[in-house]
């Protein structure tokens, strides 16, 4: 019998050392995502921060992203020639014309 209990006084600590393992190690992995969740909150804040002040610039600019506040902005104008220039430099090493 002595044999006996010290064969499960052995189980019951190699037992309670793996429990004790593998709830160390599932601390440890939901402390890693509980950190993550915790500060996302504050990375929304920062991005709301963000849109925020991007309209406020839209607002002093008087920005509406019309086609005619585009065109008044000189955006178009300059897409225009920065497409023709291009064009013809395709056009020049394409088919070797001017």
């Amino acid at each position: 019998m002595v044999g006996f209990e010290a064969a499960v006084a052995i189980v019951k600590d190699f037992v309670q050392i793996i429990f004790w393992c593998v709830a160390g190690v599932l601390a440890v992995l939901s402390y890693r995502q509980a950190r993550k969740s915790i500060f996302q909150p504050a990375k929304n804040e920062v991005f709301k921060i963000q849109i925020k002040e991007i309209q406020d610039i839209m607002k002093k600019l008087d920005w509406k992203s019309s086609i005619e506040d585009w065109e008044k902005s000189g955006l178009r104008d300059s897409s225009d020639m920065s497409l023709y220039n291009i064009f013809k430099l395709y056009v020049r090493d394409r088919f070797y014309l001017e």
